[in-house]
């Protein structure tokens, strides 16, 4: 399937860290709750997420940041989660009320998980192989991904 074909305007594009065990696990758990089927996930040791995270790596972000593109948007760390929330069923999207915590406060604690993570939870030896109700929503090539993430560069 082409994933391309199921983008629209509330696609959220969610850039993980294909060898975490931390971060597919939170793959999982959003995968298991996304009600409308918006989300799309981008391994960022793919093609693609080579792609989509190289204009910021000077930005400091790297495979310790998760990236969302949502609507020409992009946003890091804790950010990211936030924006992700809404779109889960149960009381998940509740926590959305952490927005209001300082953003240096929420990604300071974002920043010791990511770093330790690997520590923590240990380290794939490669990205996770998409089971086949996933092929649709994990997509790692830049074909597979609609021009206009491609061309426009979300800031």
């Amino acid at each position: 399937m082409n994933s391309a074909k199921s983008l629209n305007e509330d696609s959220l594009i969610i850039v993980f860290d294909g060898v975490c065990p931390l971060c597919n696990g939170a793959i999982d758990f959003i995968m298991q709750r996304d009600r409308h089927n918006h989300c799309l996930f981008v391994p960022m040791q793919s093609p693609l997420g080579e792609h989509l995270i190289a204009p910021f790596k000077a930005d400091g972000v790297g495979r310790d940041t998760f990236l969302l593109l949502k609507q020409s948007q992009i946003y890091y760390r804790t950010d990211a989660i936030l924006q992700i929330l809404p779109a889960l069923t149960g009381p998940w999207r509740y926590l959305t009320v952490l927005r209001w915590l300082p953003r240096a406060f929420r990604d300071a604690v974002y920043g010791v998980i990511a770093r330790n993570r690997y520590r923590f939870f240990g380290q794939r030896q490669q990205c996770r192989m998409p089971t086949p109700a996933e092929r649709g929503k994990i997509i790692d090539q830049l074909d597979e991904l609609d021009q206009r993430y491609l061309n426009e560069r979300p800031r």
